[in-house]
């Protein structure tokens, strides 16, 4: 990464996901031996740049039309959220751009909860009614 702050939060964000991703997929570490992904499971080889970009590619192309339903100040209220969609049987994924929880001042945009676009009418409706 650079020494320097992006210009948009957009890139920004862009460039810690590609440095993690490096990091954990590419970059065998000295007291494991593997890459993170590889000791995790995730993985069974160390992974190329361009793999990285395919997958990436292949994601997008894949993943349904993914909309927020709701913005949260910490994970406990997120979690909260996402239960209640869960009683309901409609699937969420939370997104919070703080490492995986290791560093929190990273979240600049708060806890996004997503769901399907087909579920995000009756989503709403559920969470505006747990308020």
């Amino acid at each position: 990464m650079a020494n320097r702050f992006s210009n948009k939060l957009e890139n920004h964000v862009a460039t810690v996901a590609l440095y993690f991703m490096f990091y954990n997929f590419v970059t065998a570490h000295q007291t494991l031996r593997v890459t993170p992904a590889m000791d995790a499971g995730s993985a069974d080889h160390v992974w190329s740049i361009q793999e990285i970009v395919a997958f990436r590619g292949e994601a997008l192309m894949n993943e349904p039309e993914l909309v927020v339903v709701g913005t949260f100040l910490n994970q406990i209220e997120a979690d909260i959220a996402r239960s209640a969609l869960e009683a309901a049987d409609i699937e969420s994924m939370i997104s919070a751009d703080d490492a995986g929880g290791l560093r929190p001042p990273l979240r600049m945009s708060g806890i996004r909860l997503f769901v399907r676009a087909e579920d995000a009418k009756r989503a709403r409706e559920l969470l505006n009614r747990s308020e």
